[in-house]
């Protein structure tokens, strides 16, 4: 909306200066502009410009919409993690209990990790913000019917960054 108003603006300071010089300066006005720029392409100028500025500020007028929506498509593309979960890959694959976070040293310690398959320690693990690098043996084992759970105690993890 703002961009309308200075089209505006500007197109009626165009105008006034126009008229203005046209009548301080009546003969240079009419032997060296009026041949060049006659009043009909004058008119045509201004039309023209005036059109413009019309589409421009009709164009600007969606321009918080356009943000508002690229801001959502931005968010959409960030995942908001469990806390109560690792990921890889932007799956969860594990849950976890009470884990000792140590940020100074860059460390976390989950007490128990449960998991429905065997992880992957190779791949980067996500928690809640951070990337981690994960150690760990499979503990327990306990298999019911088709479906398992492997319980990784003492699960140690270095912290690689941020997501």
């Amino acid at each position: 909306m703002a961009a309308g108003i200075y089209w505006w603006a500007i197109l009626a300071v165009l105008l006034g200066i126009e008229r203005l010089t046209e009548r301080a300066f009546p003969t240079f006005w009419q032997t060296r502009i009026d041949p060049w720029f006659t009043p009909a392409r004058r008119k045509q100028a201004l039309i023209v410009f005036a059109l413009v500025a019309f589409f421009v500020a009709n164009f600007r007028a969606w321009d918080q919409q356009r943000e508002a929506k690229e801001e959502a498509i931005a968010k959409q593309g960030k995942t908001v993690l469990d806390p109560s979960a690792l990921y890889q890959h932007g799956f969860p694959v594990a849950s976890i209990i009470e884990p000792q976070i140590d940020v100074r040293n860059g460390s976390i310690l989950f007490p128990a990790v449960t998991a429905s398959r065997e992880l992957e320690l190779g791949s980067e693990f996500e928690f809640r913000t951070w990337h981690l690098i994960c150690s760990g043996e499979p503990g327990s084992m306990m298999t019911f019917g088709a479906m398992r759970q492997i319980t990784y105690l003492n699960f140690t993890c270095r912290i690689e960054g941020t997501r």
